[in-house]
């Protein structure tokens, strides 16, 4: 698992054992749907669905925003995200987020942290 996390998030690599210290006993818990949750002393730190990529939860996302790109919505997009909705590129207009993809472009189907514009995280 510790493997899987740190193939999947390489710049992660420095705070990797912070976070999931080799010495630690990792648990992981089956939930429904094939929801497998990873913890460690209890605290859910990753998720995935049957076999497919790890995500970090949403405290370890506060903690360690920089573990995925982010992308800014505008700010009236939020109500309409925090209620489910899909969000595709032609919302991410933010100026901050077309230029930052034109320098560092994100390959599709990449996981992405949503920040609200005009707030702090």
């Amino acid at each position: 698992i510790r493997g899987a996390i740190q193939s999947q998030y390489p710049d992660f690599e420095p705070y990797l054992e912070q976070l999931l210290p080799k010495k630690a006993e990792i648990q992981v818990a089956k939930c429904e749907g094939k929801v497998n949750v990873v913890m460690i002393e209890g605290e859910p730190l990753f998720y995935n669905v049957r076999d497919g990529p790890y995500y970090p939860t949403l405290r370890v996302v506060h903690k360690y925003p920089f573990i995925m790109p982010t992308m800014r919505v505008d700010a009236g997009a939020i109500k309409f995200v925090l209620s489910g909705a899909n969000i595709m590129c032609p919302g991410l207009t933010h100026k901050n987020v077309v230029e930052e993809l034109s320098n560092n472009p994100v390959d599709a189907n990449t996981p992405v942290t949503i920040l609200a514009e005009g707030k702090e995280h």
